[in-house]
């Protein structure tokens, strides 16, 4: 079966074209020889459509639970953690504060120093960092 952007179309989401092309072989109606060209297909068009929510959804798919990634935005914490940095106490202080180890402080900082792209304590003083902290 030859496959194009067409025939794509005729089942609806990408999820359910995939599932109508990888099917017949899962059945045993098809080698897995002769579909090479429609794998192709369906991975590509899965990877292009991979931020589709609704696209996951029809497919069966669902979110796991757990943390939220925050990506090169501070989390809550890290953000807290780089304030009472910028406002000049120690990491021992900032751990005795928050209830949680040195280790996991040194870590925060270097995380928001990462993010935020200063490279002294001090800098997470000045306004730029501060607007960051905030989210703006």
């Amino acid at each position: 079966m030859a496959v194009d952007l067409g025939h794509a179309a005729a089942f609806g989401t990408v999820p359910e074209t995939a599932i109508a092309l990888l099917q017949p072989t899962l059945d045993g109606e098809r080698t897995l020889v002769g579909i090479r060209g429609e794998l192709r297909f369906c991975l590509a068009a899965l990877r292009r459509d991979a931020g589709d929510a609704g696209a996951w959804v029809a497919f069966g798919s669902r979110r796991r639970g757990g943390r939220r990634a925050y990506g090169n935005q501070l989390s809550p914490r890290e953000a807290e953690v780089a304030r009472l940095t910028g406002a000049g106490r120690r990491n021992r202080e900032i751990a005795e504060a928050l209830f949680v180890s040195t280790r996991t402080v040194e870590a925060h900082v270097a995380s928001a120093l990462r993010k935020l792209g200063v490279g002294s304590r001090q800098a997470l003083a000045g306004p730029e960092a501060a607007r960051a902290m905030d989210g703006r």
